[in-house]
């Protein structure tokens, strides 16, 4: 999809005598806003075919269910329930898809104060595509770092710390270059780091995080631009 020309700057909306809406929006707006939008996704003809998506549930309804759960981590767990049920049915308990769904779930189910019940999710997650996909599948490893995180949320933040740095391991050596999945697991470990007392290493890690996440886009970018290249309509190969 095309970027908009219209400026996403608040002051560009200013300088024009214009107020930006989504700039001013309270939570209380935006909550209502969103849920609204996630209700009309689930509602409408196109969720199916995004839970059978091959590459996963695409960006944009993830995306929109995490804006959800940073407001109301209880409804977001809520919500991703709901796809569980829909994916298992539609799909299969053990569907690649499915998993990944889950992993959604127990993430928010942690976030919402179900600490417990989302680690016996996520462990299940876990072993499941350790056997399906490998330990070092690029879904596994993020269902690693999230359940690493969820190890921290319960308390342990010794093993949190011990597992997300190998998770973190295990991602950098399968690509090198800064990656997000990378990106979000260090920035789980800066977290569990800080609380754990050691706060030279989080900020060192924290630094490190923003230094990669313009890379990171940058080789996103690049891809984008390698798929999108080819012969022109007058040109041959």
């Amino acid at each position: 999809m095309a970027e908009s020309a219209a400026s996403s700057d608040p002051s560009d909306f200013e300088d024009q005598g214009f107020e930006d809406p989504d700039f001013e929006e309270s939570d209380a707006a935006a909550l209502e806003r969103l849920t609204g939008q996630v209700a009309d996704w689930l509602a409408g003809p196109t969720w199916e075919a995004d839970l059978t998506d091959p590459d996963g549930l695409p960006g944009d309804p993830a995306s929109l269910i995490d804006q959800l759960g940073r407001l109301d981590p209880a409804q977001a767990a809520q919500v991703w329930g709901d796809l569980v049920e829909r994916a298992r049915a539609r799909l299969a308990p053990n569907h690649p898809n499915t998993l990944q769904i889950r992993c959604h779930w127990a993430r928010w189910l942690g976030a919402s104060g179900e600490v417990g019940r989302a680690l016996e999710e996520i462990d299940e997650v876990v072993a499941e595509q350790t056997s399906r996909l490998g330990p070092s599948h690029c879904d596994t490893l993020t269902s690693r770092a999230w359940q690493a995180d969820l190890i921290g949320q319960a308390g342990d933040l010794e093993q949190s710390i011990a597992r997300l740095e190998a998770v973190l391991a295990d991602q950098r050596a399968a690509q090198p270059g800064p990656s997000f999945d990378a990106i979000t697991t260090s920035s789980l470990l800066s977290q569990r780091l800080s609380e754990a007392g050691r706060k030279q290493d989080s900020l060192l890690l924290a630094l490190r995080v923003m230094d990669e996440i313009p890379q990171a886009m940058a080789a996103v970018l690049e891809q984008v631009g390698q798929s999108l290249e080819g012969p022109g309509p007058n040109q041959v190969d």
